[in-house]
């Protein structure tokens, strides 16, 4: 399907879903497909000022202001005129570690009903010394660099506005999506190739369905069970150490390898140690693929999801050895996995939209997924994200909902001059003593490398 454009402007007046996103909107037919952004800010914000900020930020990204809805079976974006709600959050927690654990789990309480809400909501808390803002987002329309542009235009616009500096607001023009689809500006192939694909795809989904695999993180044998309504997430937040961090990099270079991959080697070693009874299974683990350097520059500033989930499966072995393993998937899919990917989401699209009842699409998922391990990479936060007029922002980092099969995500953020492990996870999976002692073990893990 392609897009209709409004007359006055070039902004669709609907478009289609490319395929990364119709994955998120299906797995939201199971749980909410939430993301969220959250800044902890020494003060208060300006109510006005946040709010007329808000409504600019709309006019900017045009699928903050798109509502989903099908045509036929195919989901898609509308565009509609709507304010962006504010909710007030009254924490009862004490401490900004309970109180940022309270926020998150507020996040996952929000539905964007398709067809009706847009997909933004505020949420706005006042505690003693400082406040929590958050933009409560769904995953099906953004990733981690889209969320960090929003809160970075969220930022500049704010402080334009509370400075009265109009210069400072110069750059808000609408960052409309590419004339073509987003599944036709990523995934070009020849006729030959798209047939190579495709049967690579084939291969790949029926090796996902009946591959047993490992990927508990936790060293016990009963299968988790989680909480029921996926809302009772626990946060961890925990410090990488400067050392530590700069000896990982040594390492990287030294093995012509990265940081990123080094800590998907440390989580392998960590499963294959609490799983050894499954002597001839592979670990398992979802990582995620970002899309927008294929773009060369011209995706950088558009809020959409553009990234794709992928698996890693290692084999058991030496150091070298698995590492090797994971850079041969990683390198694979910059090269071109990318598009065996896109088919085989594809497949499971055709799938998934004849799978009517949410209980039979969760265990589909559960069957196709595995891997209860989510690692993400977003990196050094490009953006200088300093005050909010004349408040400083404290702390500032991106989350996504966790999806069943997944009880745990791990994702190494850099906010200023800090790396932090930025942990979610399920509650009813993990206690307070599994949850320290599989960070223990993990940063024990890192440190050997």
């Amino acid at each position: 399907m392609t897009a209709m454009y409004d007359k006055e402007s070039r902004t669709p007046s609907w478009r289609p879903m490319s395929v990364t996103s119709e994955v998120f909107y299906h797995l939201g037919r199971t749980v909410n497909a939430n993301s969220a952004c959250i800044f902890r800010i020494r003060g208060e914000l300006d109510r006005a000022v946040l709010r007329q900020s808000i409504d600019k930020l709309v006019e900017r990204h045009p699928l903050l202001r798109s509502v989903m809805q099908s045509k036929g079976r195919q989901p898609g974006w509308r565009s509609v005129r709507q304010e962006v709600v504010i909710d007030e959050i009254a924490l009862e927690a004490e401490g900004h570690h309970a109180q940022m654990e309270e926020m998150v789990n507020a996040a996952w309480c929000v539905q964007f009903r398709e067809g009706k809400d847009i997909p933004l909501r505020v949420h706005l808390s006042r505690v003693r010394g400082a406040t929590y803002l958050q933009l409560v987002t769904s995953h099906i329309a953004e990733d981690a660099r889209a969320s960090y542009q929003i809160s970075h235009d969220l930022v500049r616009i704010y402080n334009g506005i509370y400075h009265g500096n109009a210069a400072a607001l110069a750059f808000l023009t609408p960052v409309n999506p590419p004339n073509r689809s987003m599944d036709r500006y990523f995934f070009v192939a020849g006729l030959a190739e798209k047939l190579m694909m495709f049967l690579g795809a084939v291969v790949f989904l029926v090796r996902d369905l009946f591959a047993k695999d490992i990927s508990n993180p936790l060293d016990r044998k009963a299968e988790p069970q989680y909480s029921p309504d996926f809302t009772q997430r626990g946060l961890e937040i925990r410090e990488l150490p400067e050392t530590l961090f700069q000896r990982l990099r040594e390492a990287a270079k030294q093995n012509r390898s990265s940081v990123h991959s080094l800590m998907l080697l440390a989580l392998s070693r960590l499963i294959w140690r609490n799983n050894q009874d499954h002597q001839k299974r592979q670990v398992r683990l979802v990582d995620m693929f970002s899309l927008r350097p294929l773009g060369k520059g011209e995706c950088d500033s558009l809020y959409e999801n553009v990234v794709m989930p992928y698996f890693i499966r290692i084999k058991p072995g030496g150091d070298q050895d698995m590492l090797q393993q994971i850079m041969r998937r990683i390198n694979g899919m910059k090269s071109g996995g990318h598009l065996v990917e896109y088919f085989r989401y594809r497949l499971m699209i055709v799938l998934v939209r004849r799978i009517r009842d949410s209980t039979r699409l969760r265990s589909f998922i559960r069957k196709v997924v595995k891997s209860k391990m989510i690692v993400t990479n977003p990196g050094q936060i490009p953006f200088a994200l300093e005050k909010f007029g004349d408040s400083v922002i404290d702390e500032f980092f991106t989350y996504a909902q966790l999806f069943p099969p997944g009880i745990t995500m791990c994702q190494f953020s850099g906010f200023r001059d800090r790396i932090r492990l930025i942990m979610l996870y399920d509650k009813s999976c993990f206690g307070v003593e599994e949850k320290n002692r599989f960070l223990d073990d993990y940063f024990m893990e890192l440190e050997k490398l």
